[in-house]
């Protein structure tokens, strides 16, 4: 059974689910995404990056993001940027750091939540008031890696983009 942050808990992460099971993903590529990162973690909180192969990604790559984590300042900086999420975005963001993006400052809340708790989150339908086309809503899911027994130092995160 999942669980969700409360607003009175930490505002602005009102809804981030956490402790889900693979069944509570409602699609495929957060799914794919999800099983691969459980398998390939093992016995460990989290996979390292170089346990990710895009190969087993490939139908749902054009909407994933990879974000190098660094250090305790915590910046987040867009490695990649998959094409559906350029094209709702109408521009490419790969190269930028997140802080260089207007409006992140929740999804900067929810990054450093999944750092702090080495943990993965979903959000659903969540109103796209950032898209330049005509979704209303998007999901996502965002996973950590790094190197085992170590610090987050990446986040891969898959979309699901929705026109209610």
């Amino acid at each position: 059974m999942s669980k969700t942050i409360q607003s009175a808990e930490q505002p602005g992460l009102e809804d981030l689910i956490y402790d889900f099971c693979e069944d509570e993903i409602p699609w495929k590529g957060g799914k794919a995404l999800f099983s691969w990162w459980n398998k390939a973690r093992g016995e460990h909180d989290f996979p390292a990056r170089q346990d990710f192969s895009p190969l087993i990604m490939v139908p749902f790559l054009p909407a994933i993001m990879l974000h190098d984590v660094g250090g305790q300042a915590r910046t987040y900086g867009m490695r990649l940027v998959g094409t559906a999420i350029t094209d709702v975005l109408e521009y490419d963001p790969t190269g930028k750091m997140l802080d260089e993006i207007p409006a992140t400052a929740t999804l900067r809340a929810r990054y450093d939540w999944a750092l702090e708790h080495k943990k993965p989150y979903m959000c659903l339908d969540v109103p796209a008031r950032w898209a330049n086309k005509d979704y209303k809503a998007y999901s996502t899911l965002v996973l950590p890696l790094g190197p085992p027994g170590g610090e987050v130092n990446m986040l891969i995160a898959n979309l699901s983009f929705a026109s209610r």
